[in-house]
């Protein structure tokens, strides 16, 4: 019978505060109270004490030896001197045979109820069976050998490295060594071969230990880690953690000062050089470590600071947003930019200018490419006409649009909110009396519309899935005492399809909110505000609009790791 995984870990926490002289009574009463409840728990414990026992000699003994001379002469030695250390101090050992089965039986049960292990009989089954586990705890525990391939250089972006007798490019090899690996510059992704995917960004300084080890010196590391790499491991100059089956990232700097950040499953970790602490972080949980004490701090676990994941043939890097800013785009990013001065999208050319549109422009009912974005299809002035339909993509989707003016003014413009403040012709995005000066806005004058390319976007974005459309906003409450009031109707769809509209939105009916899923292989979302349907006028051509700015805050495409 195997002993419970719960007792095995709560008996190596207790040994490992023991070692460290920081296990007080009630974790020895612990301790003992588990050793009396079966001879499996027993043999566990004399396990662990043999195997900790063994690697602090190994430890102690292979510290004078000088850096790259782990040669098997000098293996040998120190094996062999170990070895012949423990048959020396071992003392002899009385086995004693039972005569009858009864009487195995009775020691067990007398061991149950509450016996103490003797400390002098452990320390002598310890000291004689060292000598047999030795030989397997020095093979785990002893200096690697250097220059055995580990790993590939799976990716790079912009790498620049420091002191390398090669350049390493894109399925170069990686071997271990104790040589530090200097990234100047860049981002370097490596597959170990057990499948641990780790992501390194400058400047670092690092070195690959083993298949499943890595020392980082400084720098940043982010690190996934399936079933078959459990126990990979990352050490700083105070720390060392050790994979649960996690993702997690790691900064230290030259000082030793360390931050984990676990974003799946769970890590141990050993902080500390003069008094060590053990404890496991879990997921959506931080630690601050500093100090050769081992200090631990929680901190805010953030999930956007390392990189996770980079594709050189796309220049594409991802820190973990879980959304991309379709205002950003409409400036001209990638969806992951900071949207930085007023810009505006010409819905009559499709071209972007420096400041937004203020003279009536009347266009002809067309659909208009942006050539200078890859990830818009196109633009439009929405106008009905006489049978309704317009085109709204570049694969001839259709709209059955009302009769509106056919002009427009302002376009499309996307800025911070707190922008405002330097135009006086656009009113700030006010909403139940908060102004949302801290967000990216993309303001939307009827008549104008705009389409954007899904697949275009999911192509930008390996091993990612566009997930939902979200937004809120609407007609500011600022417009309140505007002497036109505002009216406007609103639509967005998919290929073609209408999935959320809202018409005739004014200063009292001001608010849209919506969250509209988006399936894999939808192409299209256009977005469109035209003339409000809740005029007094008898055509909505005449009625009066020069207030209808309408408002998207900080519009948003949900963004999650592939299904596949």
């Amino acid at each position: 019978m195997s002993l419970d995984p719960l007792q095995q870990k709560e008996i190596m926490d207790i040994l490992i505060l023991s070692l460290e002289g920081q296990a007080g009574s009630e974790d020895m009463e612990k301790l003992k109270e588990i050793l009396n409840t079966s001879s499996e728990a027993r043999d566990y414990y004399l396990r662990a004490i043999m195997t900790a026992e063994c690697v602090r000699k190994i430890d102690w003994e292979t510290q004078t030896l000088e850096e790259g001379a782990a040669g098997s002469e000098s293996l040998n030695a120190v094996l062999w001197k170990a070895l012949a250390e423990a048959e020396k101090k071992a003392p002899a050992v009385e086995v004693v045979v039972p005569q009858e089965p009864s009487i195995l039986i009775q020691k067990v049960l007398y061991q149950k109820q509450g016996h103490k292990i003797s400390k002098g009989s452990l320390l002598t089954l310890c000291m004689a069976a060292a000598a047999i586990v030795l030989i397997y705890v020095f093979s785990m525990f002893a200096p690697q050998e250097t220059g055995i391939k580990v790993a590939v250089l799976s990716d790079s972006i912009h790498a620049k490295w420091e002191d390398m007798d090669s350049v390493m490019e894109k399925g170069a090899s990686v071997f271990t060594s104790r040589k530090r690996l200097l990234l100047r510059e860049g981002i370097v992704e490596l597959l170990f071969d057990n499948q641990a995917r780790v992501t390194i960004e400058s400047p670092a300084e690092f070195e690959i230990l083993t298949g499943d080890q890595v020392n980082l010196n400084y720098g940043r590391l982010y690190a996934s880690i399936p079933q078959s790499a459990i126990g990979f491991t990352v050490q700083t100059s105070s720390t060392r953690i050790i994979d649960l089956g996690t993702e997690f990232g790691v900064k230290t700097d030259s000082k030793g000062v360390t931050e984990l950040h676990v974003i799946k499953g769970k890590t141990s970790i050993i902080a500390g050089q003069n008094n060590r602490r053990c404890l496991e972080v879990s997921q959506g949980f931080a630690r601050l470590i500093t100090g050769d004490q081992g200090i631990i701090e929680d901190i805010p676990c953030r999930h956007d600071v390392f990189i996770r994941s980079i594709n050189s043939d796309k220049n594409f890097v991802w820190r973990g947003q879980s959304a991309i800013s379709l205002a950003d785009i409409v400036g001209g990013g990638n969806g992951f930019g900071e949207i930085q001065s007023l810009i505006g999208l010409d819905p009559g050319t499709g071209r972007h200018v420096s400041s937004i549109l203020k003279n009536v422009r009347r266009c002809e009912n067309k659909y208009t490419p942006v050539a200078d974005s890859k990830f818009i299809d196109g633009v439009f002035v929405p106008d009905g006409g006489p049978d309704g339909s317009i085109l709204i993509s570049s694969l001839k989707d259709t709209f059955q649009c009302p009769d509106t003016k056919g002009e427009y003014t302002h376009g499309i413009a996307v800025y911070r909110g707190d922008i405002t403040k330097q135009h006086d012709t656009i009113p700030p995005a006010i909403f139940r009396g908060r102004a949302y000066e801290d967000k990216p806005i993309m303001m939307i004058h009827s008549n104008s519309g705009v389409t954007f390319d899904l697949q275009a976007i999911r192509q930008s974005l390996p091993e990612l899935d566009l997930t939902r459309f979200v937004a809120f906003g609407g007609l500011s409450e600022a417009l309140n005492k505007a002497t036109e009031a505002p009216d406007v109707d609103f639509w967005v769809l998919v290929d073609g399809q209408v999935r959320y509209e809202k018409k005739a939105i004014n200063i009292k009916n001001n608010e849209v909110d919506f969250n509209i899923e988006l399936g894999p292989q939808e192409r299209f979302l256009t977005l469109i505000v035209t003339d409000g349907s809740g005029s007094d006028q008898p055509l909505r051509r005449d009625a009066p609009w020069n207030n209808d700015f309408f408002y998207l805050i900080d519009p948003q495409l949900g963004i999650a790791a592939a299904s596949n």
